[in-house]
């Protein structure tokens, strides 16, 4: 799975690097109690793929947002499952994906 972000622009070339990714990003908003409400989505479908956008704001137990996220991901079919293939994220303060990614 290719990842981009603010820290990381990698190949991530084994399901190990993979779980680690989500890992390091998953444990500490799962040991301060997190939750995370999604602010925007959009879905595109094919027989074959799809892609996934959303934005992510993860917020404390009182409500407080600690971060907001928009999140793009590619998503492959093979016969056995669907496996994320691409990644791509960047903090973002707005409220729409189409005012979060930027257009070229």
């Amino acid at each position: 799975m290719h990842a981009a972000s603010m820290h990381m622009n990698e190949w991530l070339p084994t399901e190990k690097a993979v779980l680690g990714l989500l890992s390091a990003n998953h444990k500490p908003l799962q040991s301060s109690g997190t939750h995370t409400n999604v602010i925007d989505r959009r879905t595109v479908v094919n027989n074959n793929a799809a892609s996934v956008d959303a934005i992510w704001s993860r917020c404390r137990h009182d409500k407080t947002e600690i971060e907001r996220v928009a999140a793009h991901f590619e998503i492959n079919r093979t016969n056995n499952c669907s496996r994320a293939i691409g990644l791509a994220s960047a903090p973002t303060p707005k409220s729409s994906l189409e005012e979060a990614w930027r257009e070229s």
